[in-house]
């Protein structure tokens, strides 16, 4: 899927119809290489943030030691990205997903552009989430680009407080979920009890910022 056209006003973004899953016949895909965020992004969140959140990826190597300020690997921001953002999963229906990848932005007589919205970094966060794009009105699910001060502001604007309310944006951590293992018994992620991944809620301007 080709770019999307970047303005001064709008971050750049991609949009891709990332999954769609026949679940008879369903094999987990390899996972990408994760990298530490770069030192740019790096600095315009902890900025934005004023805390000592880390930030890391696979690879073989830990974001404790990549970070040696941080005194622990549990909430730690991994994620996919490159020079010109961070990438983040959202499951939709079709109609949405279809006019987002034709028009490579969100829009559409079926898309409300300030209701709460959530984006996860974690692609195994959003299939267990949305049951591997199985649920109702979550049957797509779209790889999207955030430019890393885009992304700055979101974290800037989110509230870590129980409840989260009055609040515009919301930041969880929740367990993380293994991409290639499943829970026993279970046709789901497994759960890793030791990390969290990073769910981040948006509702109001903060989320017309985000569609925008």
């Amino acid at each position: 899927v080709p770019s999307a056209a970047t303005t001064a006003t709008s971050p750049p973004r991609r949009f891709s119809p990332y999954w769609q899953i026949d679940m008879a016949s369903f094999n987990p895909p390899t996972p990408t290489l994760q990298r530490e965020l770069s030192d740019e992004g790096r600095r315009l969140l902890q900025e934005a943030l004023q805390t000592d959140v880390g930030f890391g990826g696979g690879g073989g190597s830990s974001a404790a030691a990549a970070d040696p300020h941080r005194d622990h690997d549990v909430q730690v921001f991994e994620g996919e990205w490159d020079e010109e953002g961070v990438y983040v999963y959202q499951a939709f229906n079709d109609e949405i997903a279809d006019w987002a990848v034709q028009h490579q932005r969100f829009g559409g007589p079926r898309f409300k552009p300030e209701r709460m919205t959530w984006i996860k970094p974690s692609f195994a966060w959003v299939l267990y989430r949305s049951g591997y794009a199985s649920k109702h009105n979550q049957e797509r699910v779209l790889k999207i680009k955030v430019s890393h001060g885009a992304m700055a502001h979101i974290l800037s604007t989110c509230s870590t407080g129980h409840g989260g309310g009055g609040t515009v944006g919301r930041v969880q951590w929740d367990p993380s979920r293994d991409l290639m293992a499943a829970e026993p018994k279970k046709r789901e992620p497994r759960k890793m009890l030791r990390a969290r991944a990073i769910q981040i809620g948006m509702k109001g301007e903060l989320s017309r910022f985000y569609v925008e």
